[in-house]
């Protein structure tokens, strides 16, 4: 089992750090074999080599199925303006799309990462504060085997190829059915899933302890059970959010003009949600020893490497597993 902390190679981010030494001696104090990189620029050698990186998440479009299908008027109703659309994607068409996820494959490949992680997953900015979605789980889904073999065919990479879930439409494990679908509608061999536990907290919100959390993971992945041996990896982490979302009523949220102020209120609402805070609790060692997982990711969201350090302390209690 290699087990990673997350990181998105911003300046800002990596700038918590003296250089790759110190956040080396950083990770590795708490058991931690290496890091999951989101790789959005070029990687700077101060901070990071390649044999740091363990896995890759490919970059998250988080409404991209209209784009895909070359459905202009829905884009622009996302976006507003090409502009945006050539900002966002890189192009005017899925060929932006293709490529920038082309690039990233071959790099993770080049660099023998062990996995690659992508989302399943298509909501819009409005969609988010809503809950009232265009595209079925059973659409996204199949418009994602459609890219992810468009991807992977004909290409001998040695990764895994990890689907991770969301709450919005895709991937989600409402259910079984859809997961199956998944599944077996991608055809690259060292396919599996990324189960972020946190992610799949925020499916119910009812949820209030981390105990109950536990057992709400414990049940989905029973009903899963004829696909538990493609869950290869976990971003490990909670969110108990539920009764603040029952309060947050967003549906007559007004939403800003301009795409980008938009995106702020998204973030700002999302960053409530989805909190990415440690998962601990009485059990959770147990669970992860059962499932056997290759891969686990301490996925937080930090704002600086004290909360940071704080979070892998909380989380050391599972070192009786780090064998």
């Amino acid at each position: 089992m290699l087990r990673m902390i997350n990181l998105v190679n911003y300046d800002s981010e990596l700038e918590r750090f003296a250089d790759k030494e110190d956040l080396v001696k950083f990770y590795t104090k708490y058991g931690i074999d290496g890091i999951e990189l989101q790789k959005v620029q070029d990687l700077q050698e101060k901070y990071l080599s390649e044999d740091m990186i363990i896995g890759i998440h490919l970059p998250f479009y988080s409404t991209w199925v209209d784009f895909y299908k070359d459905d202009m008027d829905k884009v622009l109703d996302e976006y507003g303006t090409m502009e945006v659309v050539e900002q966002i994607y890189g192009g005017t068409d899925k060929s932006a799309l293709i490529k920038r996820y082309n690039e990233q494959l071959e790099y993770a490949d080049r660099i023998g990462a062990k996995y690659v992680v992508f989302h399943i997953c298509d909501v819009s900015i409005e969609e988010s504060f809503t809950g009232k979605f265009l595209h079925s789980d059973e659409e996204v889904i199949d418009v994602s085997c459609s890219l992810i073999n468009e991807l992977l065919d004909g290409k001998n990479y040695q990764f895994d190829f990890l689907m991770e879930n969301l709450w919005w439409p895709g991937l989600n494990y409402k259910n079984p059915f859809m997961t199956k679908r998944l599944i077996d509608g991608v055809n690259y061999s060292k396919k599996g899933l990324m189960l972020d536990t946190g992610h799949l907290m925020n499916t119910n919100q009812e949820l209030r302890t981390s105990k109950e959390a536990l057992q709400y993971v414990r049940t989905v992945i029973n009903e899963h059970s004829s696909l538990k041996e493609y869950i290869k990896g976990f971003h490990l982490n909670q969110s108990l959010s539920g009764e603040r979302a029952q309060k947050m009523n967003y549906d007559t949220a007004e939403l800003k003009k301009d795409y980008w102020d938009r995106m702020y209120q998204v973030y700002e609402y999302i960053f409530q949600l989805d909190e990415h805070r440690p998962f601990v609790c009485e059990g959770v060692e147990e669970f992860i020893e059962e499932m056997k997982p290759k891969y686990i990711t301490y996925e937080f969201i930090t704002r600086n490497r004290e909360e940071h350090e704080g979070y892998l302390k909380q989380i050391s209690i599972i070192e009786p597993y780090h064998k």
